[in-house]
């Protein structure tokens, strides 16, 4: 298990290496540099971003730096109760209740609107489900196809078997007489088509190993779309809090204009003030991340559909060139058998195939 976990590291690390941008990055150079990132500064400013406070009014006490977590990250609870109450009031069930009493429900400033990328979000989930039921059929062939190859090596070694007790019968009835001539005939026959099956199960044998060595570009792609869909709730993420920050601003400005004439009400205000430099901070950060997280989905989902189609002609290229060569061989095998009992080699010239109507195909 250790040896297969480590190869697995290995081949994941390999293809972060291999990435246009990432291997480029400040985490894979302090991931593979550090020898122990829990005490790496530059891991923990990477993985925690610090925004520096806002100017404290004279009213109140200087506050210490804000911590960011990134999309993906876990978040304070105050954090978590208004992004949860900012995801109820955009819900459709809200909205329907609040057009029927003629409530007017406020909408976000910011809104998904990258066609392209709805649109590549629809695609990897379709792609998920039709790449799913592809690798499990392909499992199932190959299992059948192993199951092929161990029934024809069964046939071949009880074909052995069959000829020895043949042979037996022969030495018994005088291999020079008729009937002993006749068994030790039967038994050379028997132990040509015995060994020629247990042949052809050890090309199946082989043909089931190089495909599926041939098809792992599949399951590749597909243990990576999880990771694909991670990414899109993380943008779905960033988005929620973009329009967390940009609505509790509003509340915040209304709260400070109502209670600004009220002289009683300074020090509540300015505390409010405070809190709204604080969530201005926050929606800065969020579209950055947000504006990040943009540029990001749409140079990746160019780059993974480009490789997707390399990779799979590839795989689908190596998977008929398995094909071909194991029709070759046992062709040749099972041909030069049906030869040595008697066939003619005229037998294999077959008439011009009549072309098929790729209609019927489809």
């Amino acid at each position: 298990f250790i040896q297969e976990r480590a190869l697995q590291l290995q081949q994941y690390l390999n293809k972060v290496a291999a990435h246009p941008t990432l291997r480029q990055g400040n985490p894979l150079r302090i991931f593979l540099t550090h020898q122990d990132l829990g005490a790496s500064v530059e891991w923990f400013n990477m993985t925690t971003r610090i925004i520096a406070p806002v100017p404290s009014s004279p009213e109140t006490p200087q506050r210490p730096p804000l911590a960011i977590a990134s999309p993906g990250q876990s978040r304070d609870i105050g954090r978590f109760f208004k992004e949860l109450r900012q995801t109820v009031v955009q819900s459709t069930a809200v909205t329907a209740v609040g057009g029927v009493l003629g409530l007017e429900t406020p909408k976000p400033k910011v809104m998904e609107e990258d066609a392209a990328f709805l649109i590549e979000k629809d695609k990897v989930l379709r792609y998920e489900q039709e790449l799913s039921a592809m690798s499990q059929k392909a499992t199932k062939m190959l299992t059948l196809q192993q199951k092929f190859g161990e029934a024809v090596g069964e046939f071949g070694m009880e074909c052995l078997k069959f000829a020895r007790l043949q042979e037996e019968e022969g030495m018994r009835l005088g291999k020079y007489s008729e009937n002993g001539m006749s068994c030790m005939t039967g038994a050379n026959e028997m132990r040509k088509a015995g060994n020629t099956s247990v042949k052809a199960s050890r090309l199946a044998r082989t043909a089931t190993s190089q495909t599926a060595q041939a098809l792992e570009p599949l399951h590749d792609y597909l243990k990576l779309l999880p990771a694909v869909r991670k990414s899109v709730a993380d943008r779905n993420e960033a988005l929620l809090t973009l329009q967390t920050m940009l609505a509790e601003g509003d509340r915040l400005d209304a709260r400070i204009a109502k209670l600004t004439p009220d002289l009683t009400k300074m020090r509540k205000v300015e505390e409010l003030k405070f809190e709204l430099e604080r969530t201005r901070a926050l929606g800065d950060q969020a579209r950055t991340d947000y504006n990040e997280i943009q540029e990001r989905h749409r140079d990746e989902f160019s780059r993974l559909e480009k490789e997707r189609v390399v990779q799979f002609h590839e795989m689908m290229l190596s998977h008929a060139r398995v094909q071909v060569a194991n029709a070759e061989r046992s062709l040749s095998l099972w041909r030069g058998l049906a030869e040595e009992f008697g066939a003619s080699p005229a037998e294999w010239i077959s008439p011009k195939a009549e072309p098929v109507d790729d209609g019927e195909l489809s």
